[in-house]
């Protein structure tokens, strides 16, 4: 538990019965056999084979901390972390607007109902000469209809 906590990267297979770099197994691209600059750095454990030595794995594990790749790997990592944060925050601002869409709706709904029930229960026709335009407090020129003068 300890290495867990000193080398965040490090995680614990138990299927595989040995340590990984949760970072590079993502991100060093370990298709290849090479990986950093010049292709010369050569993955192997901790990357596409669990590491499981213990006596050699703090020397292992610091060792691998210096890797080019593995610095360009945990970069990636909180690149790709810093992004998906952002497009969630985005969604969260965007839900929260359609949120109070919604209660603006349903705010402007319940007049609407009302009218309709009340139009309903007094058995009084809703339409009138014209049903389109504009509902404005003012008195209209041309009788609206029972529904437009009630809202």
């Amino acid at each position: 538990m300890k290495w867990l906590e000193e080398f965040e990267w490090l995680a614990y297979s138990e299927e595989k019965s040995g340590s990984f770099c949760k970072y590079c197994v993502i991100f060093a691209h370990s298709k290849c056999a090479n990986v950093g600059k010049g292709d010369h750095q050569v993955t192997g454990a901790l990357v596409t084979q669990a590491f499981s030595n213990l006596k050699k794995a703090k020397e292992m594990f610091r060792k691998h901390e210096t890797c080019r790749y593995h610095e360009k790997s945990v970069l990636i990592a909180e690149n790709t972390k810093s992004i998906v944060t952002k497009k969630l925050r985005v969604l969260l601002i965007v839900n929260a607007q359609r949120r109070l869409d919604i209660e603006k709706n349903r705010k402007i709904l319940i007049p609407i109902i009302q009218t309709i029930r009340f139009c309903g229960r007094q058995q009084i026709t809703e339409r009138g000469h014209r049903d389109g335009g504009r509902i404005c407090l003012e008195e209209p020129e041309k009788n609206d209809g029972n529904f437009r003068s009630l809202l």
